[in-house]
């Protein structure tokens, strides 16, 4: 894939890994593993508005933001 990151296997630090397979739900438009690659590389996020058929958001609010596990 284009703008893969090189790895220099002489560096002990560096581990290489293997992908062997791969199974997601892509956000951001990404319609395939190489579109999410992409995005990745070009530093978009898939971050967005949750549907309000999702669940009710208005349950988690509180007015005060220091109070965990409200929004």
């Amino acid at each position: 894939m284009p703008g893969r990151p090189t790895v220099n296997a002489s560096d002990p630090v560096l581990d290489a890994i293997a992908v062997i397979g791969i199974g997601c739900r892509f956000s951001g438009g990404a319609s395939s593993v190489e579109d999410f690659w992409q995005m990745l590389c070009e530093g978009r996020t898939g971050h967005g508005k949750i549907p309000s058929s999702r669940y009710e958001s208005s349950a988690w609010h509180h007015p005060s933001h220091d109070r965990k596990g409200a929004v």
